[in-house]
Formats: structure tokens, sequence, C-alpha cells
């Protein structure tokens, strides 16, 4: 996509990677509502050059993270995760997220 902001919910998200490739424009991820199976993972590779990127997570799910970008925000609040996220068979989401000028915000989900 050149420009354009993209929003996804629910099962439009399978596990494994998925990637975006955006010029400008937003991400916003909401997962609260997935059906993501016990120890599964969902990888999110996201490069733009402006934009941001949200993603809520469901309570159970644990979360890692990386990213990049010179002009941007950076805010994870995981408050209610699981307290040992590699013993435990929640799903597991993995974010890449690269971009010279845009905020990156993961937040869990309480219900």
């Amino acid at each position: 996509m050149l420009c354009g902001d993209v929003k996804s919910r629910g099962t439009r998200l399978h596990s494994g990677l998925n990637t975006f490739i955006t010029v400008i424009g937003n991400h916003t991820f909401d997962l609260t509502e997935s059906l993501l199976p016990a120890g599964a993972t969902l990888t999110f590779f996201v490069l733009k050059v402006c934009g941001d990127m949200q993603v809520v997570l469901p309570p159970n799910a644990t979360v890692e993270y990386h990213s990049l970008s010179l002009c941007g925000d950076r805010d994870v609040d995981m408050e209610g995760a699981p307290s040992d996220p590699l013993s435990s068979a929640a799903p597991h989401i993995k974010i890449w997220f690269i971009a010279p000028f845009g905020n990156f915000r993961v937040t869990q989900s309480t219900r």
C-alpha cells in the first residue's frame, strides 16, 4: 500500500508472519477477539516511512517487540500480562516496527 490506514480486528489475522509495507499511514491491530490457539505465535513486520502502529492484545497474550523510530514515541503497557511468558501456553505476539517517523503503542486488553 502506498498511502492509507490499515485496521484489523478479530479473525482477519492469522498465526505466522503478517507483513505490512506502507509509505504513509497508520496500522491498528485489535486482537482482543482473535481466535489464537494456546501456544500460537503471531508475528507482525511493519515497515513504513511515516505513521503510527497500535496493537491491542488479549488479556492472556505475551509480547516480544522491536521498534526503530527516529522521531516517535514508544508506549508499551503490559499490565496484566502472564508473569512468566516463557512457560505460558498463551498466544505469543512478536512485533517488528520500523518507521523513521511514527509512534509505537502496545496495550493489553482487560476484557
